[in-house]
């Protein structure tokens, strides 16, 4: 067994799992896990019980958990860890999971790096990583800086980057962090991939400043499709528009810039006509007289912050909603304008309904509606928005499609509201399928989840938990779930482009 496995293991997870513990076979459990003693006679009793039934549960526990995906959180991403315990648990487990370059693909270098207490332990560890992963396509993410007041110098890892840096030929996905503590050093070493990257497909790059050193670092990947310039803080355009990619191949892509000016020399580099996904965030208001504006003929999906003014898109399916002005009130105009037949909308932080309302009523075929509402009580006016969808009136057909539907920072009266539009809507399906020879008019909700802040978990009656619970009953896929924060687990950020 090589000695870096056990440097970047728990002593406490070494021991439970090493097959060689104590002497004993890769099937016996350490005394500590509640083996039975070798005179206490219970041996003898076992001698005919298969060796799986003899294994403490906590042993086998920690196999079956061995065996699940195991990722964790880096800031706000979610990061594939290596599964150094795999090594631990038997040597059949061991040679299987040395033998497939697959599971040793996936690198990630943080001020967290797998807790490694210093950078030579790191740099045993992606030696040993590079070794096992063969010539498998690589996964990188890189970001060295996890808190603030860090100086330029003070935890660069230079030779673990460079191990990674030498390897960029077999790249296939990275996401690199420029802060300011080490986006020079970075930077100067991701200058030396220029042309050596055939195999990337997807590029996420976060900063807090432009680095001149990149310009040209990117230009040339043949295989590259998705590019993500985020910004890192609260800094818009941290990345330079200068920067250069191979805009011609790009399909799915996602930037943040101050003015939407910015965006005008991308687009003219783009193929349009080949971009599928897109999130355009821009921080300020636009030039006076700027006549910007692109027609995507394909795109799918868009997440807008302050660019739905120049956008066209007859394709679109999913809109995402990130701003609580221009583009909230752009948006019945920009339905009209590109004559979409949206299936999927999410509005964050909605400060005025009557805009989303007369975007709704030209929405016929949407299907999945979740919307957010900022925490201050009596801004956005849920209620009207709730009675609008309501169906408990004949007249009422306000998106009849719609099975999936989510709300959240919602008072205790706007989530009985919100109820009773849910169960308006199911009773409208019910009755129209009860209508013979009539075509349904309005389609039965199936995912149904209501998200309140966790300061106001107390104001949620019993009533209120009695309603989620019966419709629960009945079949619906409905929760009340607190705590809200808008992210990839209360499902208003699922498949954000």
């Amino acid at each position: 067994m090589e000695n870096s496995d056990w440097e970047l293991l728990p002593k406490y997870h070494a021991m439970s799992l090493d097959p060689q513990a104590g002497g004993g076979s890769s099937l016996d459990p350490p005394q500590s896990l509640g083996a039975p003693h070798a005179d206490s006679g219970e041996g003898e009793e076992n001698a005919g019980t298969p060796a799986i039934h003899r294994i403490p549960i906590e042993l086998i526990c920690e196999i079956l958990i061995s065996t699940l995906p195991y990722l964790s959180r880096l800031g706000s991403r979610t990061v594939e860890q290596v599964p150094w315990h795999l090594g631990h648990i038997c040597q059949q487990w061991r040679a299987a999971a040395i033998m497939s370059p697959l599971l040793w693909s996936s690198f990630t270098l943080s001020r967290r790096s797998a807790g490694c207490s210093s950078q030579t332990d790191l740099q045993t560890k992606v030696e040993t990583q590079l070794r096992r992963s063969g010539s498998a396509p690589l996964h990188v993410v890189i970001d060295l800086l996890q808190r603030e007041g860090d100086i330029v110098g003070q935890w660069f890892p230079e030779t673990a980057v460079d191990l990674i840096i030498d390897q960029c030929h077999r790249w296939e996905t990275a996401c690199l962090t420029l802060n300011h503590a080490s986006a020079r050093q970075l930077g100067t070493r991701l200058a030396r991939m220029k042309d050596r990257l055939p195999r990337l497909r997807l590029l996420e790059l976060v900063g807090r400043r432009v680095d001149d050193s990149l310009t040209e670092t990117f230009a040339t990947a043949p295989r590259l499709e998705t590019v993500y310039l985020c910004r890192c803080s609260l800094r818009p355009g941290s990345i330079s528009c200068e920067t250069q990619f191979p805009w011609a191949q790009v399909t799915k892509f996602r930037a943040s810039y101050a003015y939407i000016e910015e965006f005008e020399g991308i687009f003219a580099a783009m193929n349009l006509a080949h971009v599928i996904e897109m999130g355009m965030f821009v921080e300020f208001l636009p030039a006076v007289n700027n006549t910007l504006h692109v027609v995507l003929p394909n795109l799918y999906r868009l997440n807008a912050k302050g660019s739905l003014p120049y956008i066209t898109a007859p394709l679109l399916q999913e809109l995402w909603i990130t701003d609580h002005n221009e583009s909230l009130w752009e948006l019945p105009r920009f339905v009209q304008r590109s004559a979409c037949r949206l299936s999927k909308l999410v509005v964050y932080g909605c400060c005025d309904t009557s805009a989303v309302i007369r975007a709704l009523e030209t929405l016929p075929t949407l299907k999945t509606f979740f919307i957010s509402f900022p925490h201050l009580s009596g801004i956005g006016d849920p209620k009207s928005l709730f009675r609008a969808l309501d169906m408990s009136s004949s007249e009422t057909t306000l998106c009849p499609k719609l099975t999936h539907i989510a709300t959240g920072n919602n008072s205790e009266n706007e989530i009985s509201l919100f109820l009773d539009m849910v169960e308006s809507r199911k009773q409208k399906s019910f009755h129209c399928s009860e209508s013979l020879g009539e075509p349904e008019t309005c389609s039965a909700p199936s995912f149904v989840r209501v998200f309140h802040h966790g300061d106001m978990v107390n104001e949620v009656s019993e009533d209120t938990h009695r309603r989620v619970d019966g419709m629960r009953n009945e079949g619906l896929d409905i929760a009340l779930d607190s705590h809200f924060i808008p992210s990839s687990h209360n499902y208003l950020d699922c498949d954000r482009p």
